[in-house]
Formats: structure tokens, C-alpha cells, sequence
């Protein structure tokens, strides 16, 4: 998927960065849990492609993720730490997250934190726009001085129309995104917009991960148990 940026242009009419942003997170507060199945194809130079599949499940910015094949394993966010347990290898390992913009980089998810809450962290700005593959966007920056915390910049590609953010990087201080996060396909639920597939690229150079996301089957706004979500370690595994 091709995107450029646009210098801005004093003729058009740009929102302000608060606008955008409520109008983002007003879009996306329209889905408040979803569930379905997950197909997903992890590519790196030092090993070759692995395909997985199962479940996943989502309330509340927390995310669970149980794959059958090719081998069992869940990954839970609870919102503050990441649980990826193999139950074969009777290994696990906790993670802790100290920003939701870490845990939806590791997780690979398409579900990006509500901007009003990281513009406690951020200074946003509106750098100008642009178009991905015929859709044209607004390019919002965030930067902040606190990088022990969180990335130091986000840059998110916003469709004009959509109000979805169509391509998000982060970076950790240098001049290249320590990961990316771009939507090649979206679906249509009773006038609410859901990714169902996309691509997250992790780290930098011959140390990159590409994942590549499809998901199907879903249902969306309906009860899930908290119970779900929570983080209970192995008895018979090691760290």
C-alpha cells in the first residue's frame, strides 16, 4: 500500500488537532467488544514463514489471543501486562506494558489507543496530508520527551472520511518507525468500519518482523466475561 504526504496547502480547510482527534475516538468508541477468528502469517529474514490460527477476543483496549495451530498458545493483554503461554513447552512469559502503544506493537492488534487518553502523554499536531492507495488522509504527529515510558513520536495517516487511522508508525528516537502498522482491508458492520486484514512490521532492518493479520467470522458489541481477560500464571510452567 502506497502513501505520500502533502505539504499543507493554505487553501484547504484543516480540523484542529482536538477535532481530529474526538472524531477519531468518537468513530471508534462505536465498537465496544468484538470476537472472531484469527489467521496469521509472521515473516522474518532469519526464520521461515509461520502461520497461525485460532480465536481472539477484544473488550476495553485488552485483547486475548488463543491459536490451535501450529501449536497451542494464548496471549492475554489485561491492560497492563502481556501473557504468552505454550502449554506444550510448559513455558511462559509475562510482559510487563507500561503504555498501550507498546502492547498494541507486540500484540500485532488493529485496535489503536484512544487519542484523548495518550494526549496526556503527546503533543499532537496536524503535519499536513496525503493519500493511501486513492484515500485521502490527514497526517497527525505526536511527540513527547518521556521515551522511557512510550515511543518518543507517533505519525498516524487518518482517512478524511473514514475517520479510521489507516496506517500508524511509532518511533523510539531514531529517524526510521520501530514499527508500522497499515490496513490493507476494512469491513462494514451495521455502518461501524472494522479492520479485517492488516500488516504490522516490528523492528528495524534484518531484525524486522512482518505480520500479516486476517480476520473473519466476527461478532461485535456483545458481553464477554472479565474473567476472559485475566492473567493467571501456569502452575506447571517456567519463566
Amino acid at each position: 500500500m502506497n502513501f505520500i504526504i502533502l505539504a499543507v496547502l493554505a487553501q484547504l480547510t484543516f480540523p484542529s488537532p482536538d477535532s481530529l482527534i474526538a472524531a477519531v475516538d468518537s468513530a471508534q468508541q462505536q465498537i465496544t467488544s468484538m470476537a472472531g477468528t484469527i489467521t496469521r502469517e509472521i515473516t522474518s529474514l532469519e526464520s521461515p514463514v509461520t502461520e497461525l490460527y485460532g480465536k481472539f477476543y477484544w473488550h476495553k483496549q485488552r485483547y486475548r489471543l488463543d491459536f490451535i495451530t501450529p501449536q497451542e498458545c494464548h496471549v492475554i493483554f489485561d491492560g497492563h501486562r502481556i501473557l504468552i503461554n505454550r502449554p506444550a513447552e510448559h513455558e511462559f512469559t509475562v510482559k510487563e506494558i507500561v503504555h498501550p502503544l507498546r502492547a498494541s506493537a507486540d500484540l500485532a492488534t488493529p485496535w489503536f489507543p484512544s487519542l484523548q487518553a495518550l494526549k496526556g502523554d503527546f503533543a499532537f499536531g496536524l503535519v499536513g496530508h496525503g493519500e493511501i492507495e486513492g484515500c485521502s488522509v490527514w497526517v497527525l504527529e505526536g511527540t513527547t520527551p518521556d521515551t522511557a515510558k512510550h515511543p518518543n513520536r507517533v505519525m498516524l495517516w487518518i482517512d478524511q472520511i473514514l475517520l479510521q487511522p489507516l496506517r500508524v508508525e511509532t518511533y523510539d528516537g531514531g529517524t526510521h518507525p520501530t514499527s508500522i502498522y497499515l490496513i490493507d482491508s476494512l469491513a462494514v458492520f451495521d455502518s461501524t468500519r472494522v479492520p479485517v486484514k492488516f500488516r504490522n512490521w516490528l523492528g528495524i532492518g534484518g531484525d524486522a518482523v512482518e505480520v500479516t493479520t486476517v480476520l473473519s467470522g466476527l461478532r461485535l458489541n456483545f458481553p464477554l466475561p472479565d474473567d476472559l481477560f485475566q492473567i493467571k500464571l501456569p502452575q506447571d510452567g517456567k519463566n
